[in-house]
């Protein structure tokens, strides 16, 4: 994140002279997000902010129907029912719509310019995620298109990642696209140092896990999202 003791855009608003934020983090577990949405509306924020998706953006809108929601998700948030429409959204929530699970077509396209001769593809997914459905439907689709055998593998815990892996190399694949989960955001250096070590090519989906020593990843522009979310 930028220095958020600087000046947020043009809103004349500087952390620590005229604005206050407080955090809330799942480390995410999702079953722990009630207890923090909770505990910040019991602190009297004037918005909440969420980030991650759908799952996070339902609990907040579960647990207040006043307090402003500004969220951002992968996933129609139409179709999830975060608000009745794009240009009206109704209700105490707006949020971005980031694009990112129909920009995983991309990934794989990506992933096959790279390795032309690929044939077996891992995808890996948090089953416990809001938008692991639509993410299926894109990537199955994408694997018919390109004539590629998906392996889709589900991991929920840091366990599940090293298992994840473990069927990876078992079944020899040519390259691994990551799914859309804050989950794997969180276990970024786990996931980047496991298929150095396994020599598994893989497509992630922000640039933070090329920073970390990832091949390739593609996706929107996430600090553009973030100032979008903070106007």
């Amino acid at each position: 994140m930028p220095n958020n003791k600087h000046n947020v855009d043009q809103t004349g608003y500087v952390e620590g002279r005229n604005l206050t934020i407080e955090y809330g983090f799942a480390d995410g577990q999702y079953d722990r997000l009630p207890v923090l949405a909770a505990d910040l509306i019991r602190r009297r924020v004037e918005v909440l902010v969420t980030s991650g998706g759908t799952n996070i953006a339902g609990v907040a809108q579960a647990a207040t129907t006043t307090i402003p929601i500004i969220f951002a998700t992968a996933n129609d948030p139409v179709q999830d029912g975060l608000v009745k429409s794009i240009n009206r959204p109704g209700g105490n929530s707006t949020g971005a719509y980031v694009l990112n699970t129909a920009l995983l077509t991309k990934r794989f396209e990506l992933l096959r310019q790279l390795l032309p001769n690929a044939r077996v593809v891992g995808f890996l997914v948090n089953p416990n995620g809001a938008s692991t459905a639509d993410q299926l439907v894109f990537a199955q689709s994408a694997g018919r298109t390109m004539a590629l055998e998906l392996l889709v593998l589900n991991a929920a815990t840091p366990a599940d990642i090293d298992a994840a892996f473990s069927s990876l190399v078992q079944r020899g694949v040519d390259g691994l696209v990551m799914g859309n989960d804050p989950f794997f955001q969180i276990q970024q250096d786990q996931i980047v140092s496991l298929a150095a070590r396994h020599r598994i090519p893989t497509i992630y989906e922000w640039s933070e896990f090329v920073r970390a020593g990832g091949l390739a990843a593609y996706s929107t522009d996430r600090i553009e999202m973030f100032r979008q979310m903070g106007v």
